[in-house]
This record gives C-alpha cells, structure tokens and sequence, in this order.
C-alpha cells in the first residue's frame, strides 16, 4: 500500500477555474508543489516573497511550511490543499 498526495487548487472566486496541480510521492514534495503553485518563495534572510514581493501573509518562509505541513493547506486569496490517496 502506498500514499499519493494530490495538490488541488480551489479558486473560491470562481470554482470552475479549480483544478488538480500535480501529484507527489512524498508529502515534502507536495508542500514544495503547493507553496510553488501559490508563487510564494523564500526571500533574504528567510523572509516570505509572493510574486516576488515582500509579502506578511505569513510570518515567514518557514513559517509558511510549517503551516503548510500542520493543515496540509495554505490559505491567501485562494485555497490550496494537500489531499492524501492511499493506493493499494
């Protein structure tokens, strides 16, 4: 038996733009896949970046994982989420 993480985007303004961004193997991976598809990134000195901007969304970088791996979602205008399919 094995676990697959599937990286669902819900567009809350418009649900029919929702849509699966991908699937992982491992859960660090899907983290990775969903903070990527949020476009956020790591700026200097661990501060969070959206679209390349400085962004408060979160405390941090590291912040935004650790959240991310605690609800296995992420939240700003949209909503991101982690769904887990175990495959037997």
């Amino acid at each position: 038996m094995s676990v697959t993480y599937v990286v669902v985007y819900y567009n809350v303004d418009e649900p029919s733009n929702s849509e699966v961004v991908g699937a992982c193997k491992t859960i660090k991976q899907a983290i990775m896949m969903m903070i990527k598809a949020a476009h956020y990134s790591e700026g200097e000195g661990g501060t969070l970046r959206q679209y390349l901007r400085e962004s408060d969304d979160y405390e941090s970088f590291q912040h935004l994982i650790d959240t991310c791996v605690e609800n296995m979602t992420l939240i700003d205008e949209d909503i991101y989420r982690i769904e887990p399919i175990t495959i037997q």
